[in-house]
């Protein structure tokens, strides 16, 4: 599942720099934001999974693994706003879950 997954995260990622090249003339920003494992009751359930243990206790500071939907609203928030200038950018949103293999 792991190609598949990336196949499709690199598909997203091409598709961001080119619709940003394509829409920077209309003054239009184009990035995306992926987010790992967030604090949802879709992940409450999973989070006590052997896999996702496993992966949780690689994690440098295991006692808070997941991603607050907070903390991607904000970001969001952020990148509508004027303050920056990121442009053609793919966010990954993560503390370590993705990468604790």
């Amino acid at each position: 599942m792991r190609s598949l997954y990336g196949l499709t995260k690199g598909g997203i990622d091409s598709l961001v720099r080119h619709l940003a090249s394509e829409l920077s003339p209309y003054n239009v920003y184009v990035n995306s934001i992926q987010p790992g494992f967030c604090d949802t009751p879709l992940t409450s359930k999973t989070s006590t999974d052997p896999i996702i243990q496993k992966h949780i206790s690689r994690i440098p500071d295991s006692s808070d693994p997941f991603i607050h939907t907070s903390e991607v609203a904000e970001f969001v928030h952020y990148l509508l706003t004027s303050n920056h200038s990121f442009n053609a950018q793919s966010f990954l949103l993560d503390k370590g879950l993705v990468y604790a293999s």
